[in-house]
């Protein structure tokens, strides 16, 4: 039996492990993904674990009506599974945490010097807070197109990797409007096509699960992740680690994205409502 094995140092150790637990819970749910093999994580030394999972070969999603509505319903099933979650509230309180400390370290940023003028510019115009987008629950919270496979045949997506779970008490809508960052917006030029594309997804998902979308949240959600990115680089250039600059480009292009493509947003956010 071919394995995909996932090494990681033991300081990860728990968190991975909450991942795979996350990851069993919700396939018995009904949500395709793949779980963690019996008799693992196993120790490699003092300084790594290693977890063993089947592997699958598939590939990843493409911006095409029928991965599209896939995607949306998947993502609507998983949703599904996570409201009824065992660890509700120790994943209210871990996210909580967490955004109290972005929140803080965005200050310190916007106080402090070193940081490009065009970052502290979208630091600063937007806040660092999800919680507008509705309603929260436990959901995926990182939702990129490396997280989304096809495995080959007439099966749906799987879903994977769900360490951000842990601390991920926030609306479904953020999910949703990174799916649609990941899948749609960064993949299609054209508010036409990124518009038509956008409505497979949120169709697939809103035919599994009712879907509310407030006016302007897909936006100010996906410049809020971008946000909230951006403060994290800034602690670890503080810190005194190296951030390549690809990775402050991208968010830069993201947390700008939001706004270049706010006629789809709206048409998408009119389209559900």
């Amino acid at each position: 039996e071919s394995l995909f094995l996932k090494v990681v140092p033991t300081t990860h150790l728990e968190r991975q492990r909450a991942a795979a637990e996350t990851a069993r819970f919700v396939a018995s749910r009904g949500v395709e993904t793949p779980v963690l093999l019996d008799d693992y994580p196993r120790l490699l030394g003092k300084t790594h674990a290693v977890f063993a999972f089947p592997f699958v070969e598939a590939r990843f999603g493409r911006p095409t009506p029928d991965d599209l509505r896939a995607i949306g319903a998947a993502l609507a099933r998983l949703h599904g599974a996570l409201a009824g979650g065992p660890l509700g509230d120790e994943v209210q309180r871990n996210s909580r945490r967490r955004d109290r400390y972005i929140e803080e370290l965005r200050r310190r940023v916007l106080d402090g010097r070193g940081v490009p003028p065009v970052i502290l510019e979208i630091i600063a115009r937007s806040s660092a807070d999800l919680e507008g987008a509705g309603p929260s629950q436990i959901i995926h919270g990182d939702l990129n197109a490396a997280n989304v496979l096809f495995p080959e045949g007439p099966d749906g997506p799987l879903l994977l990797d769900f360490e951000d779970s842990a601390h991920s008490w926030q609306s479904p809508v953020v999910d949703v409007a990174m799916a649609l960052e990941r899948f749609v917006l960064v993949r299609l030029d054209g508010d036409d096509d990124r518009t038509a594309a956008g409505r497979e997804l949120l169709a697939g998902y809103t035919c599994v699960a009712p879907l509310e979308l407030e006016a302007g949240c897909l936006g100010a959600t996906l410049e809020t992740l971008a946000v909230r990115a951006m403060v994290l680089l800034a602690a670890l250039e503080a810190a005194g680690h190296f951030v390549d600059p690809a990775e402050w480009d991208k968010f830069v292009f993201l947390a700008n994205l939001s706004r270049r493509a706010a006629l789809t947003l709206t048409r998408l956010e009119r389209d559900v409502s």
